[in-house]
């Protein structure tokens, strides 16, 4: 019963339409919904099955990194990015965002929440996948977590048991360095990688000199699609990064940092 109370005080202090998300839920709704911010007022639209996700950016800060904040005109990339929860939350902060969603339906609801907020001159959206090296890639879609579950990793759909509405074929698909390169980036503060079970591919495709121009990687890593292992194997081997999971948040999730090492020893970067 407490725990119920407190859960409830808690929805109730972070968002500004807590009343209007109650009705949405209690009628469950099946178009989209308007999520708000509480302190920022930054307002987003989303599915109905994936508002928690504004949530967990925006509240249990689960992207955040200690010791690596976000500060005005820092590079940060939003690399699956949804429907833009975190690159508004990186715009919000100031920062200057490069955002990547492969899937159609999500990539316009981002766009249109990007605009909505008035961060259309701090966020650059493309609707490309990335991953290990350019081409193109097939897009495996569900309803789960309203989008929230789109894969290009096959594997990934199969181990989770995905229920697959669609798929989409021809997905641009580049490389991270590829896109280091494209958009002449010199210094990258944050790059965030939630991709459901790309991850991996993404890092073995990025190439030594641009991974010391990346200060610290927060990463939701999928063991349906890859070992665990595997992926602080790699990141371990650059030698350049020191690891760390999340075991701290109010939520715990599948979250791994990395952060450059020799920029640890400052206080607050």
């Amino acid at each position: 019963m407490i725990r119920s109370l407190n859960s409830l005080m808690r929805f109730w202090g972070n968002y500004g339409n807590p009343t209007q998300m109650m009705l949405n839920r209690w009628l469950k709704s099946t178009g989209m919904i308007q999520v708000v911010d509480r302190r920022s007022q930054v307002s987003c639209h989303c599915t109905v099955g994936s508002y928690r996700m504004f949530g967990e950016v925006w509240h249990d800060h689960d992207y955040d990194i200690p010791r690596v904040s976000i500060n005005p005109d820092d590079v940060v990339l939003d690399i699956g990015a949804n429907q833009g929860f975190f690159s508004c939350y990186a715009a919000y902060q100031g920062a200057q965002v490069y955002a990547f969603e492969p899937s159609p339906d999500s990539f316009q609801t981002l766009l249109s929440n990007v605009k909505t907020n008035g961060f259309s001159d701090r966020v650059v959206a493309k609707p490309w996948a990335v991953g290990a090296e350019n081409g193109t890639v097939e897009l495996i879609c569900s309803d789960w977590l309203g989008g929230g579950m789109n894969t290009i990793k096959p594997e990934f759909a199969t181990n989770v048991g995905l229920n697959i509405t669609n798929k989409v074929a021809q997905i641009p698909c580049y490389s991270l360095s590829h896109l280091i390169a494209e958009f002449n980036l010199e210094q990258i503060k944050i790059c965030k990688l939630d991709c459901e079970g790309a991850e991996l591919d993404i890092l073995k495709g990025l190439k030594p000199e641009d991974r010391n121009r990346i200060l610290a990687f927060t990463i939701e890593y999928h063991p349906e699609a890859y070992a665990v292992q595997d992926l602080t194997d790699l990141l371990l081997s650059w030698g350049s990064h020191q690891i760390s999971f999340a075991e701290d948040k109010y939520c715990t999730r599948q979250m791994l940092r990395a952060v450059a090492t020799d920029r640890l020893k400052a206080v607050e970067i």
